[in-house]
């Protein structure tokens, strides 16, 4: 198979001239039409806004309002790869961050988990608290009731033994008195 059998090959009509026109196997002949519209149309805009121009100027003129097209197109995908590069860079910079928010959330949440367990310590040990001093009171009014208690025996007991005493001065005296 010769090289120019792959080629595909179309009749184009470029600002009323008639060409054949080949183009690679990836091209289809549609693309090639539209191409050759494109080129058609650029020339009848610029013939239209300059009317004294030759076929060769204008040919010319063409090539370079399209080059400037291209260029331009190419500057603008140069531009959008700057762009994705920074997207890219943006994206993973979210999704570390993301990671990062993530990472704070649950232990966010476990701080969370952690101050409900001290919170609930914190009541049963003001219960204990409490119950400590109700308990203190109790054994402190039993204390006081016992200390009073105490008191009234002390006196019971000096009260009885001062009358053993008596008793006995008293029978000390009927003793010697016979």
């Amino acid at each position: 198979m010769k090289p120019d059998e792959e080629k595909t090959r179309v009749t184009v009509n470029i600002y009323g001239t008639q060409y054949k026109m080949k183009g690679s196997p990836d091209m289809t002949p549609e693309y090639i039409k539209e191409i050759a519209s494109y080129v058609d149309g650029k020339m009848r805009t610029i013939a239209g806004e300059q009317t004294k121009l030759d076929l060769n100027r204008l040919s010319v003129l063409s090539a370079l309002y399209i080059s400037n097209e291209y260029f331009q197109v190419k500057d603008i995908q140069q531009e959008n790869e700057i762009l994705n590069v920074g997207i890219q860079k943006l994206e993973s910079e979210n999704e570390l961050y993301m990671k990062q928010n993530q990472e704070k959330s649950e232990k966010e949440e476990r701080l969370i988990e952690e101050m409900s367990q001290l919170k609930k310590y914190q009541q049963k040990l003001e219960e204990d608290l409490k119950d400590a001093w109700q308990q203190k009171e109790q054994a402190k009014d039993k204390s006081d009731q016992i200390e009073e208690k105490y008191s009234k025996l002390q006196d019971a007991f000096h009260k009885l033994k001062s009358e053993y005493n008596e008793w006995i001065e008293l029978a000390e005296k009927e003793l010697k008195i016979e």
